[in-house]
């Protein structure tokens, strides 16, 4: 396994039942059986690399991904780089993976009031206009 497939498997071990969206640049990655789900749920492409099954979503669009992961059952917990790369690069642990951490967990009862819609829809906030000037 890569460094950053071993970094997964061991955030997997320390939140099962958890699916884990894993911050890369601006995607959010699933590996393995939580790509499977992401491919189904989110339909959004799956694929093989490193021998590891896995798909990805913008940071744009990451919250309408994950209602649709809590409102089908899923706990769904973000995994967020810890450092930046300017800090990164001038640390002792430059040539080593970014470190990531679970630093969100969403599910049915802490997804409230978040938005449902896509903020860049133009159909959809035309819709929410409607409804705040009624």
């Amino acid at each position: 396994l890569t460094p950053l497939l071993q970094q997964v498997e061991a955030l997997r071990a320390a939140h099962p039942g958890v699916m884990l969206a894993v911050e890369l640049g601006y995607k959010y990655h699933f590996y393995g059986e939580d790509a499977a789900a992401a491919n189904k749920l989110l339909r959004v492409h799956a694929y093989e690399k490193n021998e590891c099954l896995q798909a990805s979503v913008p940071t744009q669009t990451l919250y309408l991904h994950v209602r649709k992961l809590v409102d089908a059952g899923y706990k769904v917990g973000l995994v967020q780089q810890t450092e930046t790369a300017a800090l990164k690069a001038v640390s002792d642990t430059k040539s080593k993976i970014f470190e990531r951490r679970l630093t969100q967990l969403f599910t049915k009862a802490t997804f409230v009031g978040l938005e449902r819609t896509d903020p860049l829809d133009t159909d959809a906030r035309a819709v929410r206009s409607n409804e705040r000037s009624h």
